[in-house]
């Protein structure tokens, strides 16, 4: 694994790491609830990755009535700057999240999502074909 200066992780404990991934520079990881990435996953610089939040309706009282979900990576996806992975999510094998980027729900294999929120662009599955 490859840590740039300026990394913030909060519950590394909750971590699983695959091989070869890099988080660059100024990446904030609020890892409460589990993370799990995989092999050869890259995410840019400036990302915030939560598995933390709370109800509206318990605001004055969030740290006591946290909702914690896992967030799962998996191997090959990249990660643009300064996107954001919420709570709950499943980003899939070799999937692209553009700079950016808010991430509410699962993305598939192979699928480039951008904006805010995050939405299907396309699917990477025909990169290296010539008809598809």
């Amino acid at each position: 694994m490859t840590l740039m200066r300026y990394l913030y992780i909060w519950s590394p404990e909750q971590m699983v790491v695959g091989n070869h991934v890099c988080f660059h520079s100024f990446c904030h990881v609020m890892a409460g609830g589990g993370l799990t990435i995989g092999d050869w996953v890259q995410i840019a610089s400036h990302v915030s990755i939560t598995t933390v939040t709370h109800s509206p309706d318990t605001f004055k009282e969030a740290r006591l009535h946290g909702i914690y979900k896992p967030v799962v990576i998996e191997s090959g996806a990249w990660i643009g700057t300064g996107a954001i992975i919420l709570p709950g999510v499943t980003i899939g094998e070799d999937a692209v999240v553009a700079a950016g980027a808010v991430v509410t729900h699962d993305v598939g294999r192979r699928e480039m999502v951008s904006g805010v929120p995050a939405r299907v662009q396309r699917s990477l599955e025909c990169l290296s074909q010539e008809k598809c």
